[in-house]
């Protein structure tokens, strides 16, 4: 997999699953529309679109269950960034899902003193971990 797809971890015909390059959280997963979308709404009334978007958070919700030790002890946190249903449809607005997990959130003396996350890993590397696991 090249450099370009290498925080990748799933995809289909509407919607991708990617690990950002600049995570705040281990395993962090963003899930974005594959063509512009500024409005999570305006692509909701499309069933087939919302069918894709509901099967990639499934897809990465069992990827991340494979991944962790103790999937019975999950906590995560989903948010839905969007653009405005009022507004004009900008194309230069996208909203995405953000998955984050929260078991593995704890705050050392650096975090809490500068307001900064220090991961023990990198982007690529949750990304490949996600990309493997067999659900």
């Amino acid at each position: 997999m090249g450099q370009k797809n290498s925080l990748v971890v799933s995809g289909n015909k509407h919607c991708m699953a990617f690990v950002p390059f600049a995570p705040e959280y281990p395993y962090e997963v963003w899930i974005v529309p594959k063509s512009c979308a500024p409005c999570f709404a305006y692509d909701m009334e499309n069933p087939y679109f919302r069918n894709d978007v509901a099967e990639m958070l499934l897809e990465v919700l069992r990827r991340f269950a494979t991944v962790v030790s103790m999937p019975s002890l999950i906590h995560y946190n989903l948010m839905l960034y969007t653009g405005l249903m009022l507004q004009d449809r900008s194309r230069s607005w996208h909203w995405y899902l953000r998955f984050t997990p929260r078991s593995f959130q704890v705050d050392g003396g650096v975090e809490c003193g500068i307001k900064m996350r220090i991961l023990a890993g990198i982007s690529e590397m949750y990304a490949q971990k996600l990309r493997e696991a067999a659900f």
